[in-house]
């Protein structure tokens, strides 16, 4: 815990363990430069959205978002318009070989 207090470069959680380590004073989430959301249509699953939503308020305003998301169901969709202003979304094609030689 003194470490995180002492500030990192890169802390990776769940977002209920963020939560938590910002309740302990350990991480100050208001200082946050670039969130990474991998792996969302998982985390929403696992019901993780509400997590996530407490998450984004304690966000400076002005940060980078990045969010990976295997799926794009309407919820990823919703979050995704909330969390990030400028939206990329890559495609998988079928004429593209899988495997490159």
């Amino acid at each position: 815990m003194m470490k995180l207090r002492g500030g990192v470069d890169v802390l990776v959680a769940t977002p209920g363990r963020l939560l938590d380590l910002e309740h302990q004073n350990a991480v100050k989430l208001d200082q946050v430069e670039i969130l990474v959301l991998d792996e969302a249509d998982r985390m929403l699953d696992m019901g993780f959205i509400h997590d996530i939503r407490r998450v984004l308020t304690k966000l400076p305003a002005k940060r980078q978002n990045l969010l990976f998301s295997a799926t794009f169901s309407d919820d990823i969709k919703a979050l995704a318009e909330n969390c990030c202003t400028t939206r990329w979304k890559s495609k998988w094609h079928a004429a593209i070989p899988r495997l490159i030689r």
